[in-house]
């Protein structure tokens, strides 16, 4: 499987929401 980046981003100083992000090695 690939391992998946979590990235916590924050627009206008509020949370967005959490990002899944999949490298592919």
């Amino acid at each position: 499987p690939n391992p998946k980046v979590f990235f916590d981003m924050t627009i206008g100083g509020q949370s967005a929401g959490r990002i899944v992000m999949e490298e592919y090695a």
